[in-house]
């Protein structure tokens, strides 16, 4: 086992679980080589297995470790562990790739088209645009099924193209996605045909996920307050669009980029002038730093936020040693008071020296 897998091992044994407001988590980090200057967590599912981009792509399962991928820019994993490229290769478990472009180009010629979102049905999103003298001039966004074909879901004419990343979508086949010329707007495609508004108006809006409740994350401007960076927003179709930060004026603005089915979502808050971020949580209307949720002198400085399941589990990387790392933080299946160091110090000794102390009759009664 190599050594940096030990240290990390060593730092989740030995000290406590780190507890904020009564949350609880513990770190995992997944070395993916040494002198990276930079790891891309693409996206984790339910499983706890993560894709994602270092030196080559990448895919993390729980238990077994690291395996290198052969492709450019894995995107997303869904919970059938079928993983998709950017460029619309699509791998399932036991039944090999796909590769979804080809039909794709055929059907929209001269068109540079990329893929974006990946639901746990295994359609996923793709976009095309055409360039003419570097501007995009025209595009649309299609809902992919293998093995059925496409569905147009929005077609843009020379006034206005799609940006913001693509697209995103659920489980329902709900399809999030976003105008790319100012005024920036963002739209929800239902799967019964309709398509609702969910924001509009920013120059530099863009949404980001969608789960399965049709709640939406981004990052938008508000009415009445101004952010260069924009402000971090959950959403809906024809619904409100709520500042996640609006009760900490200290943050000059962010960004939910990541979402999970419980409305729980991860991202980025802007905390000086200079354009500084610091990754977060936002959860039942609290803001809280990634950082905060390390258990003391882990070593660790988490950098950024980009994936969260169902389970709580959030991924991004951080620098670990010096190095950059992916990780994993973990909530604690039952929350625990965290032991004092004296009282880490103490159950050491006990260890070490062989002591034993029964418990007493009150506590073997607690216990069974």
């Amino acid at each position: 086992m190599p050594s940096t897998w030990l240290r990390c091992l060593v730092i989740v044994g030995l000290f406590p679980v780190a507890a904020v407001a009564g949350r609880i988590y513990s770190i995992t980090g997944i070395p993916l080589g040494s002198g990276l200057t930079q790891v891309t967590v693409a996206g984790m599912n339910d499983a706890g297995q993560i894709v994602g981009s270092a030196a080559t792509g990448f895919l993390y399962t729980p238990g077994s470790g690291v395996t290198n991928l052969d492709l450019t820019e894995p995107i997303a994993i869904n919970n059938r562990g079928q993983i998709l490229t950017r460029a619309g290769l699509l791998i399932t478990p036991g039944s090999g790739t796909s590769n979804l472009l080809p039909e794709l180009q055929a059907a929209f010629p001269g068109e540079t088209i990329f893929f974006s979102g990946l639901n746990n049905n295994g359609q996923t999103i793709a976009s095309g645009d055409l360039r003419q003298s570097g501007s995009s001039v025209a595009a649309q966004i299609l809902l992919v099924t293998p093995g059925v074909g496409y569905e147009v879901i929005a077609a843009a004419g020379t006034s206005r193209a799609f940006g913001g990343g693509g697209g995103a979508l659920n489980d329902r086949g709900d399809v999030l996605y976003n105008t790319g010329f100012p005024p920036r707007c963002s739209f929800v495609h239902s799967e019964d045909g309709q398509t609702g508004l969910v924001q509009c108006g920013s120059a530099n809006g863009v949404a980001y996920a969608i789960n399965n409740l049709g709640q939406v994350a981004g990052s938008y401007q508000l009415s009445g307050i101004y952010s260069p960076y924009g402000f971090p927003v959950l959403g809906s179709v024809n619904g409100p669009v709520v500042n996640l930060t609006a009760d900490f004026s200290q943050y000059l603005g962010g960004a939910a980029t990541a979402l999970n089915n419980a409305g729980q979502s991860v991202g980025y808050v802007v905390v000086n002038p200079s354009g500084a971020t610091v990754p977060v949580l936002f959860d039942s209307g609290d803001v809280i730093n990634l950082n905060d949720l390390l258990p003391a002198s882990s070593g660790w400085q988490i950098t950024t936020a980009t994936a969260i399941n169902d389970a709580g589990q959030i991924a991004g990387s951080g620098i670990f040693d010096g190095n950059v790392e992916a990780y994993v933080l973990s909530p604690a299946a039952v929350a625990a008071p965290e032991p004092s160091g004296a009282l880490l110090l103490a159950g050491v000794w006990l260890l070490l020296t062989g002591l034993r102390r029964f418990p007493t009759r009150r506590e073997h009664a607690r216990r069974t």
